[in-house]
């Protein structure tokens, strides 16, 4: 099968916000006592995405099964050589217990099933995000300009992800076990970094180079008890995650921290940093020194 789509996303936020009335109750926006200024926010956007997209689900002897899936998205926030990528997939399974013919020779396992896939997938940035723009204030004739420092070539993101693990099912669903293993590495990840206000401005955009996600689950499920009136089930989940920062962009300094929100601080003294090569969004903060027996260190200026 094969088809398109043509996506047009519209946003409005309106909003005027008063510090003080200057009579109760009485919610206007002229309503403010003198020397106070409405500040009024308005903010549009539209993004389009065109896509085409195929897919293909096979079968054989109810035993094996393979499905191919294939996207391209066109997205208009994007710059014109960046704007197209494409995201397939692979997914097969095969039912093992009807390859050994598990049925008679164990007659105790309902279903054994194996299953791989691997799957890649763009994902592309907000509207208007390639340049800078001006913003106007409650300051009459006034505006400012993003403290972001945008980049016109933004690359979108790039995530792809392999998948593999087996499913059982025992002494007639009483019994039932998944186990998975993935491994996803993304690529060109859009994040905003601070930067040295010397430069005018807060932050700037980059493609992060590359981060790591690798991780085990497993979920074991029973039916202790089954009656005809009623029945008790159990499910036990556990699952381990292991990610790292693999790179950032070429020249980056690797005892510089990754900061990808500024918002993270909690009154400048607890950040949320990623370094390169080490496990992501470590929380720091900041300490006193202590002497060996426990008490604070104190030097000569106190």
């Amino acid at each position: 099968s094969f088809g398109g789509n043509a996506m047009e996303e519209k946003y409005y936020h309106n909003r005027v916000t008063l510090d003080e009335l200057q009579n109760d109750g009485i919610y206007n926006i002229n309503n403010v006592p003198a020397g106070y200024i409405a500040s009024p926010y308005n903010y549009r956007s539209k993004k389009k995405i065109n896509s085409l997209y195929a897919f293909a689900s096979l079968g054989w002897d109810d035993t094996y099964y393979l499905d191919l899936t294939d996207r391209n998205d066109w997205s208009s926030t994007l710059s014109r050589k960046n704007r197209s990528y494409n995201y397939p997939s692979v997914s097969a399974s095969v039912l093992l217990d009807r390859v050994f013919n598990l049925h008679k020779s164990a007659a105790w396992i309902d279903m054994l099933k194996y299953r791989l896939s691997w799957a890649n997938v763009g994902i592309d940035t907000n509207p208007y995000s390639l340049d800078r723009y001006y913003s106007a204030t409650s300051y009459p004739g006034g505006y400012t300009i993003s403290g972001t420092i945008p980049d016109a070539n933004i690359k979108p993101e790039n995530e792809s992800s392999w998948e593999t693990g087996v499913e059982a099912k025992f002494f007639h669903g009483r019994l039932s076990l998944d186990m998975t293993y993935y491994d996803m590495s993304i690529k060109n990840q859009i994040v905003n970094v601070a930067a040295d206000q010397i430069t005018g401005a807060t932050g700037y955009t980059i493609n992060a180079g590359k981060i790591s996600n690798k991780g085990l689950e497993i979920t074991l499920s029973a039916v202790p008890v089954r009656t005809k009136d009623w029945e008790w089930s159990m499910d036990l989940n556990w699952a381990k995650n292991w990610n790292k920062l693999v790179k950032l962009q070429d020249g980056w300094d690797p005892t510089t921290p990754l900061q990808t929100d500024m918002g993270t601080t909690i009154g400048s003294r607890v950040y949320i940093y990623s370094f390169v090569g080490q496990e992501m969004y470590w929380i720091y903060g900041r300490g006193y020194q202590r002497a060996p027996e426990g008490s604070y260190y104190l030097d000569e200026n106190g």
